[in-house]
């Protein structure tokens, strides 16, 4: 807990920190401001002041005359009164007192005549100077006759400590609002760190860092591809696998934080963010690349937030089970041809013994031609096993659909090493275009496919047919039996032949289509090149 609270406390002390040192910045150049703002009033007020008795005209006439009454010092205290003075000194053209602020004081000669005395040779001006009432600040002004001759002077002035009074009265103002201000700030950082801490979900900022790290190196390291987006169609989350198999499959790479294009949309993502159907284990095939999709909805709130999709590269596991698959079925037809042979050779032994040499002579021929016609053109010409157990897989398969499946006596692959890819990619174009041809013929009688396969090691060349006399294919759609998810056959089709001419391309390859009512042939040479 002690670190849960560490970070976002000193956050909160930093903000309260900043806004105090703003605070107190501000305040101490408010102060300076106030201090020579007070000192500038100040002396505007005694100027007043005084110009304002030296024009009296009572006073003008009881200073020529040098009528010292009370009613100067009654003038005098009222003036203090009204204006908040703290002295006001009536003097005749001697210096002497007519007025003060202490009684015993009056009559007397003024404390400093050089300073008084300097305002009928230098005329009006201000003085800091301890007087009778100790330091303070005065203005001295002449009084003047009607012939403008100085007859008196008139001081008037505060005390330091009233000085210091007055300001301090205003910098309490600004404490006072610097309290407020500060209280203010303290508030608003304890407020706005429990409003963090919510939003972080009582999670710490490193905290959160370390979470995302891991999360990203767990998400990059999962094997599954990870692709998610929100409801507005921007990518949130996406990981290395992910990307690996969209680079393989030909996309463009997308960044999270952008928008995904429209063609991954449509595949991925359109039918569960608008129809809301999920789905598990999904097989589909990105242009040459069988994926094994999982789709789900995201909810946030119970409210659909986006979706994500995971991917599953399911064409290296394929291969491998295909080359399996067909080396065990070329096993199998093996084994079984080994019975079946084991058998005919009892039958043999038996017309021997039976001296029937003339039906010997048949049955030999009669193997002889089954031989050929079912396993021999097979395995003595294909040396790939697992093609020709492929191929095996197909006769059979064939046959129990009443279709006859020959592989042409002419084909011959030899099992060269480096050729190990497209000899798994061919797999793959034969798998489709016979698949094809036996949908193509379906019930028809005397159904037949020929299977021509050459492997041109001079010319580098690998060439591929496959014929069958099937309902063919109309030439007004002809050219669109490559495009992906193009079929007159339904929905969810129309990806074979897609993943034949992907394969094809990638390889610099050429295919061709030659079909009319009744006869379909498909033909496709690939150059090859050893693999290093």
């Amino acid at each position: 807990m002690k670190k849960k609270q560490r970070t976002l406390t000193r956050l909160m002390l930093i903000m309260t920190s900043l806004v105090v040192i703003s605070l107190l910045v501000t305040s101490f150049f408010v102060t300076e401001y106030i201090k020579k703002r007070e000192d500038e009033v100040i002396r505007q007020k005694i100027y007043s002041t005084a110009k304002l008795i030296a024009n009296n005209k009572g006073i003008k006439d009881d200073i020529k005359h040098h009528r010292r009454t009370n009613e100067i010092q009654d003038f005098a205290n009222k003036v203090m009164d009204e204006t908040g003075t703290d002295f006001v000194v009536i003097m005749d053209d001697t210096f002497t007192r007519y007025t003060h602020p202490k009684d015993e004081f009056i009559g007397e000669k003024f404390s400093n005549i050089e300073d008084v005395s300097s305002t009928f040779t230098s005329g009006d001006h201000y003085s800091r100077q301890t007087g009778q009432l100790g330091e303070g600040l005065r203005f001295f002004t002449a009084i003047k006759d009607e012939n403008g001759e100085n007859i008196g002077v008139v001081c008037v002035g505060y005390t330091k400590e009233t000085v210091k009074k007055q300001i301090l009265h205003s910098q309490e103002k600004i404490l006072f609002a610097l309290l407020i201000g500060m209280t203010f700030a303290a508030t608003i950082a304890v407020m706005y760190n429990r409003q963090l801490k919510r939003i972080l979900l009582n999670y710490e900022p490193e905290e959160i860092a370390y979470n995302y790290i891991e999360k990203n190196l767990i998400s990059d390291h999962v094997s599954e591809g990870i692709v998610g987006i929100n409801i507005d169609k921007k990518i949130i989350v996406k990981n290395n696998s992910a990307n690996q198999i969209l680079d393989k499959a030909g996309y463009t790479k997308i960044k999270k934080g952008e928008q995904i294009p429209d063609e991954m949309y449509e595949i991925f993502f359109k039918s569960i963010i608008e129809e809301n159907l999920q789905s598990r284990d999904e097989l589909i095939v990105l242009n040459h690349i069988e994926v094994l999709v999982n789709r789900n909805a995201i909810y946030q709130d119970d409210k659909l937030y986006g979706a994500v999709v995971t991917l599953r590269d399911q064409s290296e596991m394929k291969k491998l089970i295909t080359e399996l698959s067909g080396t065990e079925k070329y096993n199998d037809s093996l084994r079984e041809q080994s019975h079946h042979f084991m058998n005919k050779l009892h039958v043999l032994h038996g017309l021997i013994e039976m001296k029937s040499y003339d039906e010997v002579e048949k049955f030999i021929t009669y193997l002889k031609d089954d031989y050929h016609e079912k396993i021999g053109y097979i395995s003595e010409n294909i040396k790939v096993p697992a093609i020709a157990g492929f191929l095996l897989a197909k006769v059979r398969e064939a046959k129990q659909k009443n279709i006859s499946l020959l592989i042409d006596p002419d084909s011959k692959i030899l099992n060269k090493e480096g050729l190990d890819k497209i000899f798994n990619e061919l797999l793959i174009i034969l798998g489709v275009l016979i698949d094809n041809s036996m949908e193509s013929i379906g019930n028809k009688k005397d159904g037949k496919i020929v299977v021509y396969l050459y492997l041109n090691t001079e010319e580098n060349i690998l060439l591929c047919k496959v014929y069958d006399n099937g309902c063919g294919i109309n030439k007004d759609i002809l050219e669109s039996v490559f495009e992906r998810g193009y079929s007159t056959k339904g929905e969810n089709r129309g990806y074979g032949l897609n993943a034949v001419d992907t394969i094809v391309k990638k390889y610099n390859g050429l295919i061709d289509v030659e079909s009319e009512v009744g006869k379909t042939q498909f033909i496709i040479e690939i150059p090859i090149e050893e693999e290093q």
